[in-house]
């Protein structure tokens, strides 16, 4: 459980590196966090001179967030080498370290409240489970859907046709090229509803 001296530590941090926008923290900046941040980076493999490699990569934005420059994995998260091992760890995990919040609790995960994969602020970021993920982005409409998806064969206006048509499930499903059961769940709203 993070502490009041914990947080007003971190808002402290996070308000003077928005305050710098697009410098760099100076490594008397970085120093300021928490006793808690220093020994979970270094538990983890890193030390003061990655940390001040860490913030290099980072640009503050306008929003508030923290955003990463440097290398990005294949969903826009910042990957970063940690360690001498030079393990890469995504870089929202580092931030939250370095904001004194410690390694992040096995079955959890750190969820972007800002949906910004590139942010490293740690005030943008809150633990969950990948449930607590999912259900986050359907609240947010994130998910893809309809011809959007890319397994779907049909379009919102084929869509339409299909529940304007009248005639047989059999011989709509063939016209369209999916299956009866398709047809079916089309006209009566289970899938597609988003139309």
């Amino acid at each position: 459980m993070q502490t009041t001296t914990q947080l007003e530590t971190v808002n402290v941090m996070v308000g003077k590196l928005q305050g710098l926008g697009n410098q760099q923290p100076s490594r008397d900046i970085l120093a300021e966090g928490s006793t808690t941040s220093r020994e979970a980076y270094t538990q983890a493999g890193g030390n003061a001179g990655q940390m001040e490699r860490f913030w290099s990569k980072t640009e503050v934005a306008a929003n508030g967030c923290i955003i990463w420059k440097a290398a990005k994995n294949e969903w826009g998260y910042g990957v970063f080498a940690l360690g001498t091992k030079r393990k890469h760890v995504v870089a929202h995990r580092v931030a939250w370290m370095l904001a004194g919040r410690g390694e992040v609790p096995k079955g959890q995960i750190l969820r972007h409240v800002c949906d910004t994969p590139a942010c490293v602020n740690a005030e943008h970021l809150v633990l969950g489970t990948q449930a607590d993920n999912m259900a986050d982005k359907v609240l947010r409409n994130r998910q893809a859907r309809g011809a959007s998806h890319g397994m779907s064969k049909l379009n919102e206006d084929q869509v339409r046709e299909i529940r304007a048509t009248t005639g047989s499930k059999r011989g709509i499903a063939r016209r369209f090229g999916v299956s009866t059961a398709m047809v079916h769940h089309i006209r009566a709203r289970r899938s597609w509803t988003h139309i």
